[in-house]
């Protein structure tokens, strides 16, 4: 995980602007996972447990997800 970190922040700084829609969804498999995806790339931008899926965890998840990444996202909507 401590990679993945590194190499997102390394990735991020050089980064050119780019405009998301991303695919929300939830999982269960496990307990309650938040999942959001850009469907163009692929990228995972947030895959977290949660203890629920209110707006605001939402919200709080997406803000943690794109933090430091050079982006605007103009929707997100259910996958």
């Amino acid at each position: 995980m401590a990679c993945a970190g590194e190499q997102r922040e390394h990735l991020a700084e050089k980064m050119p602007h780019r405009t998301l829609s991303l695919s929300e969804d939830e999982t269960w498999k496990d307990g309650l996972r938040l999942v959001a995806i850009d469907p163009i790339s692929g990228f995972i931008v947030v895959e977290q447990a949660s203890a629920d899926r209110s707006a605001q965890t939402w919200t709080q998840a997406l803000e943690q997800g794109l933090a430091g990444l050079n982006v605007t996202v103009v929707q997100a909507t259910p996958a």
